[in-house]
């Protein structure tokens, strides 16, 4: 159990680094995350979460696509290269991800044996990928879609008895709020 509460620490510690780094627009936040994701990954089964699980080896796919498009942006001297959904498209990718939600709730209710919060946690898994995909994509509006998804996680983790965690998205929280900021200025410095 030891090893086990400091994997979480660690893991934690190492995803406040890559949001704060994310926040700031810097390249390395994609590979501290990967390696978060990992040691998540292995804390989440653990506390039979298992579709929070199943969304860090998916996470894993985008951490990579992500630092390879924010890669090949920076070498394309457009490190900024943040951009805006316009309104139709803001509300076609909300509205595919409550029906990937619910698809996705379904499925898992058929394949997971005794999942916890299975409603909640494979919505947040629906919204953390949407959430995902756009910070890859650089769009800025993944800030204020991690902000929802964390407001919800806060109390999931807490009552999955993952305090640690739960603190962690109390900290994101904030950490999304700077980043939304941040973006919003850098996006206007650019334009």
């Amino acid at each position: 159990m030891i090893q086990y509460i400091n994997l979480e620490s660690f893991a934690a510690l190492l995803t406040l680094i890559c949001v704060y780094l994310a926040a700031k627009n810097n390249l390395l936040n994609w590979p501290i995350s990967i390696v978060a994701t990992i040691l998540y990954l292995i804390v989440f089964v653990e506390c039979r979460l298992y579709s929070d699980a199943l969304l860090q080896v998916v996470f894993i796919l985008f951490q990579i696509y992500g630092w390879y498009n924010w890669k090949k942006v920076q070498n394309g001297n457009d490190f900024k290269g943040i951009r805006t959904l316009n309104i139709r498209n803001w509300f076609f990718t909300i509205i595919v991800s409550f029906i990937l939600w619910w698809i996705w709730y379904n499925l898992y209710l058929k394949i997971a044996q005794d999942p916890k919060y299975p409603l909640i946690d494979s919505g947040l898994t629906i919204f953390s990928l949407t959430a995902i995909y756009l910070q890859a994509k650089k769009y800025l509006e993944n800030w204020i879609l991690w902000i929802v998804v964390d407001l919800v996680y806060v109390p999931m983790y807490y009552y999955a008895e993952k305090f640690q965690t739960s603190v962690l998205y109390l900290i994101l929280i904030i950490l999304s709020v700077k980043g939304y900021l941040e973006w919003k200025k850098t996006k206007k410095m650019a334009t």
